[in-house]
């Protein structure tokens, strides 16, 4: 114990002559009750005098404070305190003060609270909501060049939503909105993915195109955005841009439903009771119809009260009840996702063209923009559907030849 209580007379002394690394290592020791008893309010009060050195430091220095002393201690001082008022934690609980402190670090260059400042402007927390103040911050962040990318492609998502939704001192503008969520969606934000493509199938703020729709959608499906995966479902149950098969249209809701999506859920259900695509089985509906249920899906509530009263026996109700019980969403797992992509790929490919193999040994030419970016290329012959690789490229003659993978005899 000799060593703490000298380490914390030391750091006391130097804290005493306002030095910032000491003034932050007290708050660590006393929120951590390292050596000392544990004590959170005492922290916080260490991070606000940090916070109260910012202060005169900004005062002579202005916010460009990038080579003066102490100033990655002092940020993050005012990080700790932030997440302590947040949370209550030796503080009372202040949003408002949280709201502050945001502010400050987005003034200091920090732009994950400067997205989480215009997030709490969006929502109202800590003071009035205000979704122009937050366009504007998340624009600023848009504009950085120096911003992560991860920030830059939510604050894109997030101005997309803001001009498709409107209000709040935003003006809706699909055309705007499908612009933000275009770049954000490039960047490869599901969401962002999933609402441009709802965007070409409406044809809010761009000219509908339902094969632009299923392109968007499967981007996001691919990477298991379950509402994504309901609408390609949706688009097999209409024949909108594919041909109509119940068959596909039940494998995208079953994707989607297994996930939990209530939706996907009540169209399964629906697929189960007319006998679309697979045997009706008034059971299987039945569980699904109460999942999507216990998700306050009104639709499915609707279908629950049918069933019961004009299709189900008292036994179909218990084992349809018990089905539910033991069923538990999960989110698709990175395999699954590549083992049902692997065949998406080969039953619905993104591009196609047309080729020629130049040998018996399975090396095809074909144009260089029918496999530009792909990630996985296919050759369907009369001899069957093979994997292929790209082995050379000619962009500027638009050629590319391809080889078969494994054993081929053309």
């Amino acid at each position: 114990m000799i060593g703490y209580e000298l380490a914390l007379e030391l750091y006391a002394r130097a804290a005493d002559q306002k030095d910032a690394c000491s003034l932050l290592q007290l708050a660590g020791i006393y929120d951590e009750g390292d050596g000392v008893r544990k004590d959170p309010a005492r922290a916080a009060a260490y991070l606000q005098k940090l916070v109260q050195l910012d202060d005169k430091y900004h005062d002579k220095y202005g916010w460009d404070q990038k080579d003066e002393p102490d100033l990655d201690a002092r940020l993050a001082g005012m990080r700790g305190l932030a997440s302590k008022c947040r949370a209550g934690d030796g503080v009372p609980k202040d949003l408002a003060k949280v709201r502050e402190l945001y502010g400050r670090l987005a003034n200091h260059g920090d732009t994950a609270h400067k997205f989480m400042l215009a997030g709490m402007y969006a929502d109202g927390e800590g003071g009035e909501k205000d979704w122009a103040e937050a366009v504007k911050m998340y624009k600023q962040i848009t504009a950085q060049t120096n911003a992560e990318s991860l920030y830059v492609t939510e604050a894109e998502y997030s101005l997309g939503a803001a001009f498709y939704s409107g209000g709040n001192g935003v003006p809706q503008d699909y055309a705007e909105s499908a612009k933000w969520f275009r770049l954000s969606a490039d960047n490869g934000e599901p969401e962002a993915q999933r609402y441009i493509g709802l965007m070409y199938g409406e044809g809010r703020g761009v000219a509908q195109d339902y094969e632009q729709a299923l392109r968007w959608f499967r981007l996001a499906a691919d990477q298991g955005d379950a509402p994504a995966q309901c609408k390609i479902g949706t688009m097999y149950f209409h024949g909108q841009s594919v041909p109509k098969d119940f068959k596909e249209a039940i494998r995208w809701f079953r994707r989607a439903a297994e996930q939990g999506d209530s939706d996907s859920q009540t169209q399964l259900a629906r697929m189960y009771i007319r006998g679309d695509g697979v045997p009706a089985n008034y059971i299987e509906a039945y569980k699904w119809l109460l999942l999507a249920g216990a998700s306050d899906n009104k639709t499915a509530k609707e279908g629950i009260n049918d069933m019961e009263k004009r299709l189900l026996t008292r036994q179909q109700i218990t084992e349809g009840q018990r089905a539910a019980a033991e069923f538990v969403a999960k989110a698709e797992s990175p395999e699954k996702r590549k083992a049902t992509d692997a065949l998406d790929a080969i039953e619905h490919p993104r591009f196609t063209g047309s080729g020629f193999f130049v040998t018996e040994d399975g090396y095809l030419l074909t144009s260089y923009h029918v496999i530009e970016g792909a990630n996985r290329i296919t050759l369907k012959t009369a001899q069957g559907v093979f994997p292929a690789k790209l082995v050379a490229a000619d962009k500027a003659n638009d050629v590319a030849m391809l080889k078969v993978i494994g054993a081929f005899t053309g």
